[in-house]
């Protein structure tokens, strides 16, 4: 299974079984991502641990165990990675932005006659 195929296998999870993330209520995967990144890290330690508090310690180990199999579990840890996925998107895009906004910045600092940039 790929990346992308984990990816689009929790997404359609999270809409088969209507999951619902702890956010003033519940909110949707959605809603999720119309949220800050400091609000998805709120949702995330809160989902971290609901989990944490029904694996306990079979959380690091290395063989599955019921808890860790435990539906509530998977659900829990699905919702985490959906949260962490939204997380890591909203990343990626800020930091791309901030990096053209350096290069226009850059750009608008050292450009040349016809628009062209200066090397050095």
């Amino acid at each position: 299974m790929t990346k992308k195929t984990e990816k689009m296998d929790v997404f359609k999870y999270a809409a088969q079984n209507a999951l619902r993330f702890p956010y003033r209520g519940n909110i949707t995967v959605e809603d999720l991502f119309k949220l800050r990144m400091e609000d998805l890290d709120i949702i995330y330690k809160t989902l971290g641990s609901a989990y944490y508090k029904i694996v306990g310690d079979d959380c690091d180990s290395l063989i599955d165990t019921d808890k860790t199999n435990s539906e509530e579990a998977q659900r829990l840890k699905i919702s985490m990675d959906i949260v962490k996925e939204i997380f890591n998107d909203k990343k990626e895009t800020f930091e791309k932005a901030r990096e053209a906004a350096e290069d226009a910045e850059d750009y608008e600092h050292h450009g040349s006659e016809g628009g062209r940039r200066t090397q050095g």
